[in-house]
């Protein structure tokens, strides 16, 4: 038996989808937590402490990974912020998404929100934005170091586009903006600004600490990258088109502590306005008034490591089988 759009809740408990400022300081909170706090212990390890250098540099891989983990979140608060679960003035949520996702330097939020909407529309269909920018890569190497690059380069085309004053590319013509263009032109020019204002911070903090941008920024950076492009896959990969069959989601309570609830991707697809920290919530909540009863294959998985082979094995990102309907 396989779900139907008919047995999925349109409406859930309002709770579920109430805005928090309180949330959003603690998700920010979190995610300075994870990243600062590996960078300064990595920092005083490797550049002021004395011991054989092979122990110290084994010694520091958990602690970026931990801290690259810290920047994935970077991400998602850019993510979250875009989908205004931060605040009920949508500006105020943007503007908190795009000021700590700058962080990252890289990762053009207000870019990456111009595909996200459709991502969630056409969720692999061929109007799929994630779906163009990503099926290509088939192999572990491909997904850590190149479509991490080639997507964050797409979003930065995308925001610099729209601060320039720029036309719409063809394929965004259909998308309907929560603002007005000429806001979100604003919203692009903000996100350089943040970049620019974050790296600035960068250096001031190397020039007091020497060799900090490198140990505490720029590995959590490229580790963070490689994360982000893994989960990509975790969630996406070997799935099909249609509700509850277009992602995952993975509710290990280690991925839930790691990822402050965003873990539940399928919830989030199911119910995009609520905030991710309320996401756990939210599952345990479907699954007890039974409609996670007959969930399609691997819509749930709970395990620490068995999702990773989505994205380590050569499953495609996107449909494992040919749509048994057209995207609307």
């Amino acid at each position: 038996m396989t779900r139907t759009k008919a047995q999925v809740p349109t409406q859930i408990p309002a709770h579920f989808r109430r805005k928090s400022l309180a949330g959003a300081a603690a998700l920010v909170a979190f995610m300075l937590l994870m990243f600062l706090g590996p960078a300064v212990l990595n920092y005083h390890l490797l550049l002021q402490s004395e011991g054989p250098l092979w122990l110290r540099i084994v010694l520091s891989i958990p602690l970026f990974v931990i801290a690259g983990q810290g920047v994935h979140l970077m991400g998602w608060i850019g993510h979250d912020g875009f989908h205004f679960t931060f605040h009920e003035n949508r500006h105020v949520s943007a503007l908190i998404g795009l000021l700590f996702s700058s962080m990252t330097l890289f990762f053009f939020q207000s870019g990456m929100a111009m595909d996200h909407w459709s991502h969630h529309r056409f969720a692999n269909t061929d109007k799929d934005p994630d779906l163009q920018l990503l099926r290509r890569y088939r192999t572990l190497l491909g997904r850590m170091l190149a479509q991490r690059n080639r997507a964050n380069a797409h979003y930065f085309r995308r925001a610099l586009g729209l601060a320039l004053g720029r036309p719409l590319p063809p394929e965004l013509a259909h998308i309907r903006l929560p603002f007005p263009l000429a806001q979100f032109r604003v919203l692009a020019w903000l996100n350089i600004a943040f970049v620019l204002g974050w790296l600035a911070v960068y250096l001031c903090i190397d020039a007091r600490w020497p060799g900090f941008l490198w140990i505490g920024v720029a590995i959590p950076l490229v580790v963070g990258g490689w994360l982000s492009g893994l989960r990509s896959f975790t969630e996406h990969a070997h799935t099909a088109e249609g509700e509850l069959h277009d992602t995952r989601s993975r509710t290990h309570p280690l991925f839930t502590l790691m990822e402050f609830g965003g873990n539940h991707h399928l919830e989030h697809h199911l119910y995009p306005a609520v905030p991710q920290w309320r996401l756990p919530a939210l599952h345990r909540w479907l699954a007890a008034q039974g409609h996670y009863d007959a969930l399609p294959d691997a819509s749930v998985i709970d395990s620490r490591l068995s999702v990773y082979r989505y994205a380590l094995g050569r499953y495609p990102y996107g449909r494992r089988r040919p749509a048994a309907r057209s995207a609307p």
